[in-house]
């Protein structure tokens, strides 16, 4: 089992099951739909804090995407981007 490709089935999924596209999602994460549409045509992992606002903007985990399995007592994600928003400001994650 390709545990990308089941990462980007999941983030699929979500995206469906959400009535809203691709490209909606990248733009809401401060992503360029070609990285975000390249990311999944590659099976290729974005860096933690990427699939964080994924995840975020999905009302799920990244724990979901890697796993498949829903937390049982999930924290809500906007709440805790929101209350963390301020120190999230101005971090980019570096190049490799």
């Amino acid at each position: 089992m390709d545990i990308a490709i089941d990462f980007w089935k999941r983030v699929n999924a979500k995206i469906k099951a959400a009535s809203t596209k691709q490209q909606t999602v990248a733009e809401q994460c401060d992503l360029s739909y070609q990285t975000f549409r390249g990311w999944v045509t590659r099976q290729v992992f974005p860096d933690a804090y990427q699939a964080y606002k994924i995840a975020t903007n999905l009302n799920t985990t990244v724990e979901y995407f890697l796993t498949g399995i829903e937390s049982k007592s999930p924290i809500q994600n906007n709440v805790l981007m929101g209350s963390h928003q301020d120190s999230w400001e101005g971090i980019q994650p570096t190049e490799t």
